[in-house]
């Protein structure tokens, strides 16, 4: 399991597709560029999804949650599908945990917690958000702060961090609609060698020895979704989409309780 998810996206990926075209595993060779493509995906599995609208609140309140992201890679190169098995492996579940609360003042903080037992990896991660308007059938402004990490790849660190704008406007007493924008930031690095399962992977690397490898993006990124109040007033849905400027997106879905 240590270097699991290492593999599956920076070596394994490679050779099942290589397998598809009928090639040779000895003959596969990974450019930079497409290290890169990798790293990036890596990237945004670190993205924060709060899930939540604009409102405060307050002292009393709060929110618990469980729910699951679903991220996809904007993937246009063979090696990141296993045509071999029908699968894409561009994707990935990760189950998460939710926690929102409210203070005196018209500020929230939250918590998401996540683990996928298939890969081992851990994702954490916190903002801080300040409602900034607040009116009775009027839309609600906010901003927010948040930073998330992934753990549990091997020797590989991945985090990201973001400033947004939220609104949000409830109607009908039971539906709630919200989005995001803003800017965030990805920084992922790790050891890559040249040599994997004794067989020249990496063809930019010139040495046999452990290298650190480090990408680093930031860009835009927005996000729309919809609360559904379904048992008044502590249990609703909610889902969100969140995307960026190179075509990734995560979808995420969750039951809520607020207290």
């Amino acid at each position: 399991m240590l270097r699991l998810c290492s593999i599956f996206l920076l070596t394994n990926l490679v050779f099942s597709a290589n397998f598809a075209f009928g090639q040779s595993t000895e003959q596969v060779f990974v450019s930079e560029k497409e290290l890169i493509h990798n790293l990036k995906y890596l990237g945004q599995l670190s993205r924060y999804t709060a899930v939540d609208g604009a409102n405060s609140y307050g002292s009393m309140g709060a929110t618990i949650g469980l729910g699951m992201s679903d991220h996809s890679h904007n993937a246009k190169d063979r090696f990141l599908t296993d045509d071999s098995q029908g699968t894409d492996q561009s994707k990935m579940r990760l189950p998460k945990f939710w926690m929102i609360k409210g203070l005196s003042v018209p500020i929230n903080f939250g918590f998401i917690g996540g683990y996928d037992s298939n890969t081992g990896i851990y994702y954490a991660g916190g903002h801080i958000q300040w409602s900034v308007f607040e009116h009775f059938q009027l839309p609600s402004i906010a901003i927010r702060g948040d930073h998330s990490e992934v753990f549990g790849v091997q020797e590989t660190k991945i985090q990201q961090s973001s400033l947004k704008l939220v609104s949000s406007y409830g109607f009908l007493r039971y539906f709630e609609i919200f989005g995001s924008i803003g800017q965030t930031q990805n920084s992922v690095s790790t050891k890559i060698n040249k040599i994997q399962n004794n067989t020249p992977i990496y063809s930019f690397i010139q040495n046999e020895a452990d290298q650190e490898f480090r990408f680093e993006s930031q860009g835009r990124a927005q996000g729309y979704g919809l609360k559904v109040v379904v048992l008044p007033p502590f249990l609703a849905m909610s889902a969100e989409v969140q995307s960026d400027q190179l075509g990734n997106e995560t979808f995420t879905a969750r039951m809520q309780l607020g207290l």
